[in-house]
C-alpha cells in the first residue's frame, strides 16, 4: 500500500461546543510540504448580509512529545531507579537503613 501524499491538502472540524470568542471550524492544512493550524469565525457582512468564514493562519509546530510520552519515559526511569541507593550513607553495619538517621527537612 503506497503512502498518501498530503502535500497540499487539508482539514477543518466544526466546533459545536464554540464559546463566543472561541472559532467555529478549527484545522490544519499542508501548503508545499509546510504545516499549518487554521482557525475560522462565522462572520455576517454588515452591508449585505451575507454569510462568510473570516480565518486565521499560524504556523504549526508539532510537539516535542506529548503528556502521554513524557509520562512514559518519567515511568520508565523510576522503574529502573533504586530508591535505596540516596540513603547508602545510612545503612548500618548490617546493611539496614535506619529510619532515625535519616534527616528529614
Amino acid at each position: 500500500m503506497a503512502d498518501y501524499d498530503n502535500t497540499n491538502t487539508g482539514i477543518l472540524f466544526f466546533n459545536d461546543e464554540a464559546q463566543e470568542k472561541q472559532p467555529d471550524w478549527t484545522g490544519h492544512f499542508n501548503y508545499k510540504g509546510e504545516e499549518f493550524k487554521v482557525a475560522g469565525w462565522l462572520r455576517h457582512g454588515k452591508k449585505t448580509g451575507k454569510e462568510f468564514i473570516s480565518l486565521k493562519v499560524d504556523t504549526y509546530e508539532k510537539p516535542e512529545k506529548s503528556g502521554y510520552e513524557k509520562a512514559k519515559e518519567v515511568a520508565e526511569k523510576l522503574k529502573k531507579e533504586d530508591p535505596a541507593e540516596k540513603y547508602e550513607g545510612y545503612k548500618d553495619e548490617s546493611g539496614n537503613i535506619s529510619i532515625d538517621d535519616i534527616p528529614f527537612k
